[in-house]
């Protein structure tokens, strides 16, 4: 069995790219050996492009983590490629400055029962999504009343339920169907005359060009898994003068343990949490860090 290109990664991304081999014979890789970048505690530690992983604590182990920033729109372009539907949990969207946390408006009911806008100003951001005027509290000028507009009466950004590996996944099955082979496995490339193979189910797998997978901008994540409503439930969190960004999803995401939440914090920067929030240890059930990197979704 030969093929033309052996391409390593099956993140969202990955995938997409890998189609632009097309139509040389092309066959995937993903030595962590699972689709995508959503993998359980056992899987991460042998994700080659995870580094650094330190497990602090681990009282719960049956919940799954992103590997890449996993920040998403409701109208990002590949989900509409996408024909078989996925559960998607709608988030809020909170900008905390100063140790406030800010829920940013995205319905009428958000408007009137926002803690921090006026009176008037409630009425001026009702008037400015309708009519285009934009007399608005600082707090909306950050975020932008563009994509206020944009999203109102939905949510700022969506999470599959399953995680993002349930979007890999589905866009494997498509790429299937383009006549892409996969293999989930840690193999080996040995070479045997010149030509370049690896070995699975005891049959050599021969390739003529390997495409690594390519070193991206790297993040720092942390993980932490609570009982405690840590932060606000379902949600993305962005502390603006930390630089540093959070997911937070309860158990109806089933990445989730029932009964526990689980809080992911990335930046571009190394950060500590205690910086950003104040948490007791005896809230964390499980804790855990390591570099992986950041993806954006058109």
């Amino acid at each position: 069995m030969i093929f033309d290109i052996l391409f390593e990664g099956t993140t969202i991304n990955e995938c997409l790219e890998a189609r632009t081999y097309l139509p040389r014979e092309v066959i995937i890789i993903d030595k962590c050996g699972t689709y995508g970048s959503t993998h359980n505690i056992k899987k991460l530690k042998n994700c080659h492009h995870i580094k650094n992983l330190k497990i602090k604590k681990l009282e719960v182990d049956n919940f799954l983590v992103e590997t890449v920033t996993p920040l998403l729109r409701p109208d990002a372009k590949i989900l509409s490629e996408i024909k078989i539907p996925i559960s998607y949990i709608y988030l809020d969207e909170i900008i905390v400055i100063n140790d406030i946390k800010y829920k940013i408006p995205y319905s009428k009911y958000d408007i009137a029962t926002s803690n921090y806008l006026s009176l008037e100003e409630k009425f001026s951001l009702n008037k400015a999504i309708t009519q285009n005027s934009h007399q608005c509290n600082e707090i909306i000028d950050i975020v932008g009343l563009e994509n206020i507009q944009k999203y109102f009466n939905t949510k700022p950004y969506v999470y599959p339920r399953y995680g993002m590996k349930e979007i890999s996944e589905q866009l494997s099955r498509l790429n299937a169907f383009t006549n892409i082979s996969y293999c989930l496995s840690d193999i080996q490339i040995e070479e045997d005359d010149n030509k370049k193979y690896f070995t699975y189910n005891n049959e050599k797998v021969y390739f003529k060009k390997y495409v690594e997978r390519k070193e991206k901008e790297k993040y720092y994540f942390k993980v932490l898994v609570s009982k405690k409503q840590l932060l606000p439930r379902n949600s993305i969190v962005k502390y603006l003068r930390k630089d540093v960004t959070a997911l937070s999803v309860d158990e109806v995401s089933k990445a989730v343990p029932v009964g526990y939440k689980i809080f992911t914090f990335w930046s571009n920067k190394k950060f500590m949490i205690q910086d950003i929030e104040n948490i007791s240890q005896n809230d964390i059930y499980s804790e855990i860090e390591y570099e992986g990197y950041n993806e954006i979704y058109k």
